[in-house]
């Protein structure tokens, strides 16, 4: 489907609201709503929401409407090892980059700011915040990746976890997960640094495998 100006800006917008959990699933998107709040004809909502019904964020069902999508366990299981191959090669790729010379260290260094952004996250305890670095973090290395594939689907899978993130936080706070995820992220950056493309991979794959490991242990009760 090709967008114009009017069906961006509103599929932008919904899928913000989404995403932050500012409409939560089983929110029903009704058109007239964005409409007012947008200033927008119906025919622009109408893409948005095609749009967002492809990226695997809304639901349509006949003679009900549309609305945001549930996302079931298993869902967000299959999603983490979606992620962990994903981010697995993202590594690698950036790595071997590196290792032959393709990016400098330099291009490295907001790598390592989203890193400490989300050591600072921890350390305020601030769940909010560490949900946007830890996101930026995995983000950067498959933009720097250069397998534009690689990164239009992490985007798109990502978006599809954050939207869940009200159920899984809470299990961060609790279980202790970030400080777990803090550590991960440095062995993964160690693995870089040290110029170590399989490495880098097995940590990454690692790192997302636990995460995925214990959610099946949360959801199995």
């Amino acid at each position: 489907m090709r967008t114009d100006s009017s069906t961006n800006l509103a599929y932008q917008k919904i899928k913000s609201m989404i995403v932050s959990q500012e409409l939560l699933p089983g929110y029903p998107l009704v058109e007239s709503t964005f409409v007012q709040m947008l200033g927008v004809s119906r025919t622009p909502i109408r893409n948005a929401i095609q749009l967002l019904q492809k990226d695997g964020l809304v639901e349509v069902i006949a003679n009900k409407g549309a609305f945001v999508k549930l996302i079931t366990q298993n869902e967000i299981l299959w999603c983490f090892q979606y992620c962990e191959a994903l981010e697995g090669m993202s590594a690698y790729l950036v790595t071997e980059k590196y290792n032959k010379g393709e990016i400098t260290r330099d291009c490295l260094k907001t790598i390592e700011e989203h890193h400490y952004s989300t050591v600072r996250a921890v350390e305020k305890e601030s769940l909010a915040e560490w949900k946007k670095c830890d996101y930026d973090f995995h983000a950067e290395f498959a933009r720097l990746c250069g397998n534009p594939y690689i990164y239009t689907e992490h985007t798109r899978l990502r978006d599809r976890l954050l939207c869940v993130l009200w159920f899984i936080a809470p299990y961060y706070a609790l279980k202790g997960s970030k400080e777990a995820s803090l550590q991960e992220h440095a062995t993964i950056m160690d693995a870089l640094f040290e110029k170590k493309p399989s490495k880098a991979r097995y940590f990454a794959q690692n790192h997302r495998g636990r995460v995925c490991n214990e959610l099946k242990k949360l959801f199995e009760g």
